[in-house]
C-alpha cells in the first residue's frame, strides 16, 4: 500500500516537471536574433542594465500599447536611456501576444545578447527590438533573414506560381499599408492546380506611414527570389516588416483584420518536420547574427 506521504511526494514531483516544461516553452529560442555590437555594450548592474530590465518587463503593459499587438516605450535619460518596440503577428490573441513579449522575447534575447545595448529577435508570434537610439517611426530594412521551405514547386506550375505569388504579395502589401492600426494582411491565391493554393502574409510595424510600409514590403518582397526561388514557401523578415508565403494555411484567422479570438486553439499547425532551413540574406559584417 502506498503511503500518503509517498503520494504527496509524487504529486510534487509531477508539479515540478510541469513547471520545468512550461519554463522551457516560455524561453524557447527566437527564429532569429541579432546582437548589434556597433551600438556599444553595457555592464551588469549599470544604470543602462537596470533601465533595460525595467523597460522589457513593463513593455507589454497596456499603457505602452499603441495598437493591436504593438508596444512602444522608453526608460531612462541621456546616455542611459533605452528604447524598445514589441510587435506581435497580426493574428495573435492578446494573451498569446503578451506571453510572447514578456516570456520568449525577454529571456532568450537578453540571454543571447547579454552585454549589447541594442538587439532584436524574431519569434514565430512576435518581435522585440531594443536600442540606445530611438526606434519609433524609423523605417529599418536591414539586417534581414530568411526561412525557406526546401520543397520545390512543380516545374509544370512554376511560371504560373511565380506570377500568382507576385500578384498576391502586391495585393496584400497594399492592404497592409492601408491599415491604420494593424498594418497586417493575409490572403490566398488559387492556381490552375486545384491542390495548390498560395497563402500569404504581410505585416509592418504600425508606427510606419503607408508609404514607408509599402517601401519596406517592396524591398523585402524583392528578396524572395534570392532566398526562395522555385520553393513552395518562404519568409523574409527585416526589423520593420515581414513577408511570408506557403501552400498551406499559415495563420488560423482568415484575411485581415483578424477575427476576435475563438475558443478553439488559434496557433497554426506546424510545418512538416525537416523541410525548413534558414540562412542569412545579408547582415552587417561588424555585428553578430545567429540563425536557428
Amino acid at each position: 500500500m502506498v503511503s500518503s506521504s509517498s503520494s504527496f511526494g509524487l504529486f510534487l514531483s509531477l508539479i515540478q516537471l510541469v513547471l520545468l516544461v512550461a519554463q522551457a516553452l516560455i524561453q524557447s529560442p527566437p527564429l532569429f536574433r541579432y546582437c548589434i555590437n556597433s551600438s556599444g555594450n553595457y555592464t551588469t548592474g549599470s544604470p543602462y542594465d537596470e533601465n533595460l530590465s525595467n523597460l522589457l518587463f513593463s513593455l507589454s503593459s497596456s499603457s505602452n500599447r499603441n495598437g493591436h499587438g504593438f508596444y512602444n516605450s522608453s526608460v531612462g535619460e541621456n546616455s542611459d536611456k533605452v528604447y524598445a518596440l514589441g510587435l506581435c503577428r497580426g493574428d495573435q490573441p492578446t494573451d498569446n501576444c503578451i506571453r510572447c513579449l514578456s516570456g520568449d522575447a525577454i529571456h532568450a534575447l537578453t540571454k543571447e545578447c547579454p552585454v549589447q545595448k541594442a538587439a532584436f529577435g524574431w519569434y514565430d508570434g512576435c518581435m522585440l527590438r531594443y536600442s540606445n537610439q530611438p526606434l519609433y517611426g524609423i523605417l529599418t530594412s536591414s539586417p534581414s533573414f530568411a526561412l525557406v521551405n526546401t520543397q520545390d514547386v512543380s516545374s509544370t506550375l512554376l511560371n504560373e506560381f511565380n506570377q500568382k505569388l507576385k500578384a498576391l504579395f502586391e495585393r496584400l502589401s497594399s492592404q497592409a499599408a492601408a491599415e491604420n492600426d494593424l498594418k497586417y494582411a493575409t490572403g490566398t491565391q488559387n492556381t490552375s492546380d486545384a491542390s495548390v493554393t498560395i497563402y500569404g502574409l504581410t505585416q509592418c510595424t504600425p508606427d510606419l506611414s503607408a508609404q514607408e510600409c509599402t517601401e519596406c514590403l517592396s524591398s523585402t518582397i524583392a528578396q524572395i527570389p534570392l532566398c526562395c526561388a522555385g520553393k513552395i514557401g518562404g519568409r523574409v523578415v527585416v526589423p520593420s516588416c515581414v513577408v511570408w508565403y506557403e501552400i498551406r494555411p499559415i495563420v488560423a484567422a482568415p484575411a485581415s483584420p483578424p477575427l476576435p479570438p475563438k475558443a478553439t486553439p488559434t496557433s497554426p499547425p506546424p510545418p512538416p518536420s525537416g523541410i525548413f532551413h534558414s540562412y542569412t540574406v545579408y547582415f552587417v559584417t561588424n555585428d553578430v547574427a545567429t540563425l536557428f
